[in-house]
């Protein structure tokens, strides 16, 4: 291993810290070597601002101080939630009394009719984003489950984006986009090759993409260019010529998406339409799917000789160029959004580790969490939080459940499963501009100011000494925000936001000990201040 000496990372990093990354990212260790022994309190943090939305307390009491290797896995889990007998740990929508209601197609029906049918479709479509925001807020490891998913499900969603008001088609039914949803969290740390087939054929992206009318007379290309441009090995790995023989191999494909549309199995599957196949051969990257014969031209045969040998023909031709693009957007969403040469050389690693497992994605995971790379302080506190990121780390946090987290989100210009297109959200420093920043700060302050004293003494129970002012105050600011504050710091907010309130280190005890209303209400003024700081966009 290859160690720069580094006197950097002895010193504070600053309040800009994803500036000094790019400054000194020349002096990251250039391994991704297992990082050894047991997580600090500080790498605890860190972990799980990656792994899951942000901490709390009780999640880093329970990894701290325990071998990384083994945290780690814990909470990846085994990567088998696709496996038809593990659908007990996929959550459950019983509040979603919708899943299985089946609409008519609103562009084939009156135009009165069509206003309510698409009024439902919007109103489902809002209740589905609450659902999985809730989800988010609530995916957190306790004695009983280590496993945690969600951040790794919303990952997978702005790599496969999906619009559920789309072109001038209308809307994707929300019975589709949750079962695609679902489909992103069973097969987050499977097997990318077959993740790959599964949502080629998947009911949301038949309609986004228009496979859904695409047939041998007039094969759409929309979703062979998209697979090769933006979900497998992007631009320069292919030719024109490939997209137009591989979208002719995914012709036929349907899904029961509305009430007048056949229904060979149940509503919003998947089906074959033979008539609509097209059985020549078809010539891709120098290979060759052979013409098919009508007796042949079935669900099963298609899908395995023409689906599954599409891909495993761009799999096979084409295996560094998928293995660098997949993990190349992995290390940008967990470790660092705008990757350095320095930081290719992981990737690269990264993209081995891919390669020797068959595209197994749980190895890649497992590689990155527990690298030494991975921890390096260099890397702490240098990501632009997303949108959602932002707006679930402080509900998890401080327990809360943001009743407008909906409109939020559109405000921020993340609105989930309604990206601006098909290739997702530029993301990075784009997250943060002159319109978007105040509109962040407002809706940080409204989640704040919904909590109740009696909430507040809750929330402060998970510390481990809220009765001792001066260390709750740090524990408080280093929850709050994603780097170790320096004691100046400390100092500073301190004292501005004692100048705002009745409490402080003197009374602080006594106040908390009879559950007074001034606590919440410094609290409120505590968490109403740290909003202003630039560094709670940062995690």
């Amino acid at each position: 291993m290859k160690k720069i000496k580094l006197e950097r990372l002895d010193k504070e990093i600053s309040v800009k810290p994803y500036q000094e990354r790019v400054k000194y990212s020349s002096y990251l260790t250039l391994s991704l070597d297992e990082e050894e022994g047991n997580l600090t309190e500080e790498k605890a943090k860190h972990l799980l601002r990656r792994v899951t939305f942000g901490p709390t307390p009780s999640e880093v009491n329970q990894i701290k101080d325990r071998p990384i290797s083994e945290v780690v896995d814990e909470l990846l889990g085994d990567g088998l939630d696709y496996l038809p007998k593990n659908i007990d740990r996929l959550p459950t929508a019983n509040e979603l009394n919708w899943i299985d209601t089946v609409e008519e197609d609103p562009s084939k029906v009156h135009i009165t009719i069509r206003g309510t049918i698409e009024g439902r479709h919007r109103n489902r479509y809002s209740q589905f984003v609450n659902w999985w925001l809730d989800n988010m807020s609530s995916d957190k490891i306790s004695n009983s489950n280590k496993t945690v998913s969600e951040r790794l499900t919303f990952f997978w969603h702005t790599h496969w984006c999906i619009e559920f008001t789309y072109d001038t088609q209308g809307y994707i039914p929300p019975p589709i986009i949750y079962r695609s949803n679902q489909t992103l969290r069973k097969y987050r740390l499977g097997n990318f090759k077959k993740f790959v087939e599964e949502m080629t054929l998947d009911g949301a992206y038949l309609l986004y993409q228009g496979l859904n009318l695409s047939s041998g007379k007039n094969p759409n290309e929309n979703y062979a260019r998209e697979l090769m441009e933006l979900f497998t090995m992007g631009i320069g790995n292919y030719s024109e010529g490939d997209i137009r023989e591989a979208a002719r191999a995914l012709t036929g494909w349907r899904v029961s998406a509305h009430r007048q549309d056949p229904k060979p199995f149940e509503f919003f599957d998947t089906y074959f339409s033979a008539k609509d196949h097209d059985l020549d051969s078809k010539q891709i990257m120098g290979e060759t799917i052979p013409a098919r014969a009508e007796e042949d031209n079935t669900m099963e045969k298609v899908r395995e000789g023409e689906v599954k040998g599409l891909l495993d023909i761009l799999f096979r031709r084409r295996p560094e160029p998928i293995a660098q693009f997949i993990c190349t957007k992995i290390y940008s969403h967990f470790v660092y959004s705008n990757p350095s040469e320095y930081d290719k050389l992981f990737i690269n690693e990264l993209a081995t580790e891919f390669i020797a497992n068959d595209f197994e994605l749980l190895p890649v995971f497992r590689k990155l969490f527990k690298s030494k790379h991975f921890y390096e302080k260099i890397n702490f506190g240098v990501q632009i939080k997303h949108p959602v990121e932002l707006i679930v780390n402080l509900e998890k946090l401080l327990s809360i459940k943001y009743a407008n987290s909906f409109a939020a989100l559109d405000d921020l210009e993340q609105e989930l499963y309604d990206p601006p297109n098909v290739s997702g959200w530029s993301g990075y420093r784009s997250w943060i501009s002159t319109k978007t920043y105040p509109r962040r700060v407002s809706h940080l302050k409204n989640i704040i100011s919904n909590k109740s004293n009696n909430d507040w003494l809750v929330f402060l129970s998970e510390f481990s000494n809220p009765t001792e002012f001066d260390i709750l105050f740090k524990e408080l600011v280093e929850y709050t925000l994603p780097n170790s504050a320096t004691t100046e710091r400390l100092i500073i907010l301190k004292n501005r936001i004692e100048g705002l309130s009745n409490v402080n280190t003197d009374n602080w005890t006594q106040l908390y000990n009879e559950g007074s209303n001034d606590i919440g209400k410094f609290l409120n003024t505590f968490f109403q201040e740290l909003i202003k700081v630039p560094d709670i966009h940062l995690s």
